[in-house]
């Protein structure tokens, strides 16, 4: 069980091993906008500091110690994202995280300007969410 905890911090609970691990989150207060959640059963976090969009995975936390934390997956400067999407409506200051897909964690559900887009941070490219969309 994970819980957030004083904004910057990530607290864990092993019932099996019955012992309590805490992590520094990535972002450290830089993010305007941030997110945590779950993707492909791992625990991932998105931060957008106006100017990148980072993502970032807690990795082997069923060790305890500097065996386990945040290992940085991805990381593209907005201008670049502009870029790659020619026509879409991007800007760091409306750019919110909305979540992660629960089967692909390359996608990040952003909100630009009020409408949700999948982001795919492996080739940089946005999709507008439509409603006819699974």
């Amino acid at each position: 069980m994970f819980w957030t905890v004083h904004q910057f911090k990530l607290l864990g609970y092993s019932h099996v091993r019955k012992c309590v691990q805490v992590w520094d989150l990535p972002w450290k207060g830089k993010g305007y906008s941030s997110f945590l959640g779950l993707s492909e059963g791992r625990i991932y976090c998105a931060v957008n500091d106006l100017q990148n969009l980072e993502m970032w995975v807690l990795e082997d936390y069923t060790r305890i110690g500097s065996l386990s934390g945040w290992v940085l997956k991805h990381r593209m400067s907005i201008t670049a994202i502009k870029g790659k999407n020619p026509g879409e409506p991007i800007c760091g200051e409306y750019m919110g995280i909305m979540g992660f897909h629960p089967w692909n964690s390359q996608l990040i559900l952003l909100s630009i300007f009020f409408m949700p887009y999948w982001y795919n941070s492996e080739d940089g490219k946005m999709k507008a969410v439509d409603d006819f969309e699974p």
